[in-house]
């Protein structure tokens, strides 16, 4: 949870940064556009000069010119985006870390079940931090009870690595839900 909320503060600090950024550019172009009326207003038919029309839109398609266009209901949705954004990253390295791909992992437990004995398959999925193992190894610290209690403790530690999967998920899943009301 710390993780969560460094993450989200330091997204909120690069917003800040952005939008900051964007001030000052609505600043110069602010500073543009009187210059330019200045311009207009001491020539004699009265036209617009011919980069005023471009220097327009590119203030008015900045970040900062976008965000203060959409009103009020930007700041939720920037709040909503962070915590997301702070959600994605927190899941990106527990995946990473999670070490999800168990092919390896499968090709050398066969090998080791062929050449070796159950103590050689236990020790093997005690060192290996990936999830497909720790299951595995539940249901080998069980394997002198009946057939059903082994299955039934496979299933539990099933849901249990599952359940630390998705942790957060839902978060995400309601502010996806959520964040495109707000906008309209």
């Amino acid at each position: 949870m710390k993780r969560i909320t460094v993450l989200t503060l330091m997204l909120l600090l690069a917003a800040g940064i952005i939008f900051q950024t964007g001030l000052l550019a609505a600043d110069q172009a602010d500073a543009v556009k009187k210059s330019t009326a200045a311009v207009t207003e001491s020539s004699d038919n009265g036209a617009e000069a011919p980069g005023q029309e471009i220097k327009k839109e590119a203030s008015e398609t900045s970040l900062y010119g976008l965000f203060k266009k959409g009103g009020p209901f930007m700041w939720p949705i920037l709040m909503m985006a962070a915590v997301a954004m702070g959600f994605i990253v927190e899941r990106f390295l527990f995946f990473r870390k999670a070490n999800l791909s168990s092919r390896e992992f499968i090709e050398d437990l066969e090998n080791t079940i062929t050449t070796g004995s159950l103590s050689d398959v236990e020790k093997m999925c005690s060192d290996s931090g990936n999830v497909l193992s720790r299951i595995l190894l539940r249901g080998m610290k069980h394997r002198k009870l009946s057939h059903e209690r082994v299955e039934k403790s496979i299933s539990i530690a099933g849901s249990v690595e599952t359940s630390k999967l998705e942790r957060g998920l839902n978060v995400l899943s309601s502010l996806g839900n959520i964040a495109p009301m707000l906008g309209f």
